[in-house]
């Protein structure tokens, strides 16, 4: 089978290269990030991609996400890095990650976990994974790979209703794995509200781990806002009623953490709702285990609509109003189909600098026709330090309404 191995260390990229070469594989061995991208997306063989966390131009975790994103189902990727705490190894995971292997890698290791990843790669069909067989449900289709599990588009046979069904990923089905999923099915259980996406079942043993919610026939609000040539009120009233949802999040004592624009999905009827609550953390939950999930000095969430102090990593700064900013950039992008901050893209880490340094570009800069009083409210809930923001979802939301369609 074919195998990437992306690393600028010399002497690591050479002794696995020869290695896997003695096992028989096809190896490709390269040093950066952009060459590994391209030997990625090549053709559509199966390929193992070892992919090392600090590969220059593109990090790894860059590239895992742009696969996810693109849906190359036949690449198992494993990062290797020496970082080895098991707060990274979820982070990377969470980013789209097949496995984790800590450096200095024993070639042992190396090779029974190469040996799982053929294992797995040869059990999927050339075009798709195979349809998972779940009691009760008739899976139709992939929607998406995210986290640590797989979504499905199901029709529940009992309720006779179309669902999203997600569904833990073959192999890491870990002790920590399940109490990660498991929690984030206990925290949407909490919540009832026509602007977050409901869950209807949910089950957990050895044989079965996943959960069915509501299935959102609609689009992403950015795509929503652009299909539908919607006036800038409209925008504002669209963030409103996503706004109020996240209020009453707030209220049941849960941060959603990963707010963007692919977490807002627009409904046929105009309804907006709030998915994935994978990275939420509940202000109630006494167990830091598992409410506090990312390790300090990682960032959390979606890049670029990452608050500064989540940019940064401090987990016990993460609160409402990081909520608050990261709602305020979803609306200035919509707005103004740019970021509130310059970004040097040149990485990851130099993005998650611009958002924790840089300075809001108030909007009018872009679109003069903006009225200053919508512009204040902005750049009030895009203050860098959570201080200065508004107190809450709900105080945002009201001053927004004036603004509102």
């Amino acid at each position: 089978m074919r195998v990437l191995v992306a690393d600028a260390d010399d002497i690591w990229r050479a002794t696995a290269e020869r290695s896997l070469i003695k096992w028989g594989h096809d190896v490709v061995a390269v040093a950066d990030g952009n060459t590994a991208w391209d030997e990625l997306t090549l053709d559509s063989q199966p390929i193992i991609a070892l992919i090392d966390w600090e590969l220059p131009e593109q990090s790894a975790i860059e590239i895992v996400r742009k696969l996810k994103a693109v849906s190359h189902k036949r690449v198992y990727t494993v990062i290797c890095s020496e970082r080895a705490g098991s707060d990274e190894i979820a982070f990377a995971l969470d980013s789209g990650a097949d496995d984790y292997m800590v450096k200095p890698v024993d070639l042992t290791v190396l090779r029974s976990r190469v040996k799982v990843a053929e294992r797995i790669l040869g059990a999927i069909p050339p075009e798709e994974w195979s349809l998972p067989r779940i009691p009760g449900y008739v899976v139709k289709r992939q929607l998406g790979k995210g986290s640590f599990g797989t979504v499905w588009k199901a029709r529940q046979r009992e309720l006779d209703l179309d669902v999203a069904l997600k569904i833990i990923r073959p192999g890491l089905l870990t002790a920590d794995a399940e109490r990660r999923f498991e929690r984030e099915v206990n925290i949407m259980k909490g919540l009832s509200h026509r602007g977050i996406a409901l869950l209807y079942d949910s089950r957990f043993d050895e044989n079965y781990s996943y959960y069915a919610m509501e299935f959102v026939d609609g689009l992403p609000i950015q795509r929503h806002c652009i299909a539908n040539e919607l006036r800038r009120h409209d925008i504002v009233g669209l963030i409103c009623e996503v706004g109020e949802a996240l209020a009453y999040a707030h209220d049941k004592g849960v941060i959603h953490r990963d707010l963007s624009v692919g977490n807002i999905l627009v409904s046929e009827g105009g309804v907006p709702k709030l998915i994935d609550f994978g990275l939420a953390k509940s202000l109630s939950s006494l167990d830091e285990t598992l409410s506090g999930q990312t390790m300090n000095g990682v960032a959390v969430g979606t890049p670029i609509f990452a608050s500064p102090e989540a940019a940064r990593g401090m987990v016990t700064e993460i609160d409402h109003r990081s909520d608050v900013y990261s709602l305020a950039t979803v609306l200035y992008v919509l707005l103004l189909r740019r970021h509130p901050k310059k970004l040097d893209r040149t990485n990851e880490f130099r993005v998650m600098r611009s958002i924790v340094e840089g300075e809001v570009r108030p909007p009018t800069k872009f679109d003069p026709s903006i009225d200053v009083g919508l512009e204040s409210v902005i750049l009030k809930a895009l203050q860098n330090h959570p201080s200065k923001r508004y107190e809450s979802a709900a105080a945002f939301v009201e001053a927004l309404r004036p603004h509102a369609g």
